[in-house]
């Protein structure tokens, strides 16, 4: 039987703190869900979020969160 953990869960919100885009719009942050499906045969990662998170998909994959 199949295993599903969500690694990471997505998002989306402005970002207030930073400077503004050109027009006064604040820069949008999104980032996407991030899911381990662990079979019998084999684990499959659907949407590997970015580059620079291998190292949270590491950490979370190995501690089992």
């Amino acid at each position: 039987m199949n295993q599903i953990i969500v690694l990471s869960e997505g998002y989306s919100r402005y970002e207030e703190e930073k400077d503004p885009q050109p027009g006064g719009v604040p820069a949008m942050l999104a980032n996407c869900t991030c899911t381990l499906i662990k079979g019998p045969d084999c684990n499959v990662i659907v949407d590997t979020m970015t580059p620079w998170d291998g190292d949270l998909l590491l950490q979370r994959n190995v501690s089992g969160n």
